[in-house]
């Protein structure tokens, strides 16, 4: 990890929509190849080198930063521009999801985003014991965001959502 992008030439950079995150592709020293891959999860105050992957050069990202497609770069060959056979690198991740609480009409409305599928939404009083929560989300289309409507407990609590 480093605090700073190595300084050099670039094929390709792509961000998701709020910036947060970034992947940029630099070319190879004097190969005239396309490099290696360089992520960054904090708006590029750090950046993190992906060893595993080298010589890709043109790469796209979704809005939310978790997925990534990249395809092999152009090299030059012979004075001619190229593409080098070979390859298509996907990367997807699943962003955590964050739990969004907001009071309604006496009760408390508990949403999340869409693509954070597969979640139990769990609640506890202690944090030690949780309960699987049997009301079953609906899909807010306008904000594209599960929503569970909860009652008043008179009581405080927690919530979560857990991969069953």
């Amino acid at each position: 990890m480093s605090n700073s992008l190595p300084a050099g030439q670039w094929t390709s950079i792509a961000s998701s929509a709020d910036g947060s995150k970034l992947v940029a592709m630099a070319y190879e020293d004097n190969s005239g190849h396309a490099g290696p891959v360089y992520l960054s999860t904090d708006s590029g105050t750090t950046w993190m080198l992906n060893t595993s992957s080298n010589n890709w050069g043109f790469v796209a990202s979704s809005a939310d930063g978790s997925k990534l497609v990249a395809v092999l770069g152009a090299g030059v060959s012979g004075g001619f521009e190229t593409i080098l056979p070979g390859g298509i690198y996907t990367f997807y991740s699943t962003p955590a999801p964050q739990l969004n609480l907001a009071p309604s009409g006496g009760n408390l409305t508990v949403s999340w985003i869409v693509p954070s599928t597969n979640f139990v939404m769990q609640q506890s009083s202690d944090l030690g014991s949780w309960m699987d929560i049997t009301n079953t989300p609906v899909l807010n289309l306008t904000s594209l965001q599960d929503e569970v409507i909860l009652s008043p407990t008179g009581s405080s609590g927690f919530y979560r959502l857990k991969t069953p």
